[in-house]
């Protein structure tokens, strides 16, 4: 009994497990801590036996194990039904939970929908009036990219008529250029031949002073040699009288040397008179060399101030010829050329062709001729009526262009002769057709060759043109560097004249010195009164005059030999 018990305990503790196992697997979902309690309490219920199930007397086995068994069943049973029960309820309760929850959700999310969709209506119609907005700035820019579509044509014809103004406006400022340049050139050419007849003359002049220089400083010359030979005279003079004078002082004595100091003081006089007029005609020299000096200096300063503008034009020339760009104007001008060059050569091409295609044609028509001849003679041999019309026509012998009149009336005779001709008439016929083409082709070609021919003269024109221009900007860079040399050569000048200048200041001022030192009216009346005076007193005036005379004619010695070597290197240069 206890072994029966024992497995039929065993098999119902068997079935709660499993019956448990189920209740957890399908409580494993809702709650899984609720449904392990009931496992529990089923194992625990079971484990204690019948007993502890009911009450009741201990009966057979068989009943009591199908009692109890049924029991156990009920109450597993029951049990499962309360867990069913509780499960079912909290299953309810969380699947209420849940679909609360879903609820919740939904509605959140719908409120949120709601709320995104009352904005995005909200925001509608400011999204309209930014696409309104945006249309009308697209409008806009569409119009104002049109306007500055039309601004920018404009602008591409401005720019052309302004390109093409200024590309005039630079052709006449270049010929203007070009103008100033070549009368720049004359008047360098005529102020070259004016300064080198200038400093010719100059040089003539300065010939002239040296030698009235050299004339005077030989009057000078010779005048201390007299005054010399006067004081020697006067020496030996005074050498013959002081014995007598000192020996015999008696009143006979000095009677007989009365008459030859009378004579002595008569000649000396006379030399005194001579030395006078003598000096004052070196003054009156002295004064006009001063004047021409004043002059020759002022024709000096406006010939410095003249030299000095004409530098600065060929300076401001050789400044503005060394800032164009001639290099690139000639490249431009022999790209132009060679443009031209290849533009001929393609005309003439073209004409070649023409003329080929004219003696072509020529050939042609002779050959219409030679056809039309040949019908004429057919037809004048078969007899139609034409044998005088035949007779008196003329053959030629080439159908050149000069008789197409003649041929058409004379195929016109026949054409109007041979009517009941058959196959001849209608071959005249053809013969014409294909004449009045080729006439019509002739003119044609001739058309074209004249306008070809009109367009070499024009391309002739204009190339030579081209080429005389080409021609000016060479003399232009021709004149160029004979302006830079004349600007040289007038640079080494100027110091010249400049020196020349000095020299002739520095021999003013000695001439005015020799002139006005010494005072020689006054130093002649002193001779005189020392003459008229004691003998001792004039021969030592006489021998302070020769002194002075001694020192102006070595101070002019002086001078004279350093000017002529500078005018000497003056000519020499000029010479060069």
């Amino acid at each position: 009994m206890s072994l029966c018990d024992g497995d039929h305990n065993d098999d119902a503790t068997d079935e709660a497990a499993s019956l448990m196992g189920h209740t957890t697997v399908a409580a494993s979902n809702p709650d899984e801590a609720v449904a392990n309690d009931h496992g529990t309490c089923l194992l625990n219920l079971s484990r204690a036996g019948p007993s502890s199930v009911t009450g009741t007397p201990p009966r057979s086995p068989l009943s009591v194990g199908l009692h109890v068994k049924q029991a156990q069943e009920r109450e597993v049973f029951t049990v499962v039904r309360r867990q069913m029960d509780v499960l079912e309820e909290r299953l309810s309760s969380q699947i209420a939970r849940v679909q609360q929850q879903s609820e919740r959700s939904r509605d959140t999310a719908l409120t949120r929908l709601d709320s995104k969709l009352g904005t995005m209506e909200l925001l509608q119609p400011r999204v309209d009036r930014r696409l309104a907005e945006l249309n009308g700035n697209l409008k806009a820019l569409s119009e104002e990219s049109q306007t500055q579509i039309r601004r920018m044509d404009q602008m591409d014809a401005r720019l052309w008529e302004w390109r093409h103004k200024l590309d005039e406006e630079i052709r006449a400022k270049f010929t203007q250029i070009e103008q100033t340049s070549q009368e720049l050139a004359s008047s360098v050419r005529v102020a070259k031949v004016t300064n080198e007849d200038v400093l010719k003359r100059y040089h003539q002049r300065l010939l002239r002073l040296e030698q009235l220089v050299d004339e005077r400083m030989s009057q000078h010359e010779e005048v201390g040699s007299s005054l010399a030979q006067l004081h020697t005279r006067l020496l030996e003079v005074e050498h013959d009288l002081m014995p007598g004078l000192r020996g015999a002082p008696d009143a006979v004595h000095r009677d007989r040397l009365l008459p030859d100091s009378l004579g002595a003081g008569s000649t000396v006089d006379v030399q005194l008179q001579e030395l006078g007029q003598k000096v004052t005609q070196l003054q009156e020299d002295s004064y006009d060399l001063r004047a021409k000096f004043e002059s020759q200096e002022e024709h000096h300063k406006t010939l410095r101030t003249q030299f000095e503008a004409k530098d600065e034009q060929y300076r401001s020339l050789d400044d503005r010829m060394n800032r164009e760009n001639w290099d690139g104007r000639l490249k431009e001008l022999q790209r132009s050329i060679d443009d031209i060059h290849q533009g001929r050569i393609s005309h003439a091409e073209q004409v070649q062709i023409l003329h080929r295609k004219v003696d072509s044609q020529e050939e042609v028509q002779a050959e219409l001729g030679g056809h039309i001849r040949r019908l004429q003679e057919r037809s004048a041999i078969a007899g139609l009526g034409l044998e005088g019309s035949a007779a008196t026509t003329p053959r030629t012998p080439a159908f050149s262009p000069a008789g197409d009149s003649a041929a058409l009336a004379a195929a016109a005779a026949l054409a109007a002769g041979a009517r009941g001709g058959g196959s001849a008439g209608g071959n005249i016929q053809c013969c014409l057709g294909r004449l009045g083409k080729v006439e019509s082709q002739l003119q044609a070609s001739n058309a074209g060759v004249q306008d070809c021919a009109e367009r070499l003269n024009k391309v002739e024109r204009r190339l030579q043109e081209l080429l005389s221009k080409v021609d000016s900007m060479g003399v232009d860079l021709e004149v160029a560097p004979r302006v830079a040399a004349l600007v040289d050569t007038l640079r080494d000048v100027s110091p010249k004249i400049i020196y020349h200048e000095a020299a002739l200041k520095q021999l003013e001022s000695k001439v005015a010195g020799l002139s006005g030192a010494g005072g020689l009216e006054a130093r002649i009346a002193r001779l005189e009164s020392e003459v008229h005076g004691a003998p001792g007193d004039g021969v030592l005036g006489c021998l302070l005059e020769e002194g002075e005379h001694e020192a102006t004619a070595s101070a002019a010695s002086q001078v004279t030999p350093a000017f002529p070597a500078e005018l000497q290197e003056g000519d020499g240069d000029q010479r060069r």
